[in-house]
């Protein structure tokens, strides 16, 4: 699931939608907030994968398809148990630890600057500056635990 209910370029972490959690609390699930970074083959964010505006999913989905050497990066940040749990604290855990990894991101990206200036010294600030807010998207992965029968069969 995308809690934020909507795509956006992933300049930053937008409201999460705690009925789209709902499920996992229902099911006795755990959460796996999951952090999604696009980038080129430098580390410089894309916005290449940004469907938002008026990009239709096909043009979007033709974007990504013909971009060379778009990578892809998945950070997973702490397990949420979701068994018992108040669906809006669970909510607000999985976003702050969406934002909390993000941060964590930036400060490794800001402090290569000085090592990249000495090897590009002629790149503008500016653009070193606007290259550290990288593109991400933000999910959450659900996880339900395994059924008695799945349990017992795994157990033989």
């Amino acid at each position: 699931v995308f809690p934020e209910g909507t795509t956006t370029d992933g300049s930053n972490v937008m409201h999460f939608h705690s009925s789209l959690i709902q499920p996992a609390i229902d099911a006795g699930a755990k959460v796996f907030p999951m952090v999604i970074r696009y980038h080129d083959v430098k580390g410089n964010h894309s916005t290449v994968p940004a469907y938002i505006d008026e990009v239709s999913f096909g043009a979007s989905l033709w974007l990504i398809l013909t971009t060379r050497e778009l990578h892809v990066q998945l950070v997973p940040t702490p397990v949420l148990e979701a068994s018992g749990a108040e669906r809006r604290s669970l909510t607000l855990q999985a976003q702050q630890n969406i934002s909390d990894t993000l941060s964590e991101l930036h400060v490794v990206a800001t402090t290569a600057i000085p090592a990249f200036q000495e090897k590009v010294p002629a790149l503008a600030q500016e653009e070193l500056e606007a290259e550290m807010h990288f593109q991400s998207l933000y999910g959450v992965l659900l996880n339900p635990p395994l059924s008695a029968e799945a349990m017992r069969r795994k157990a033989e």
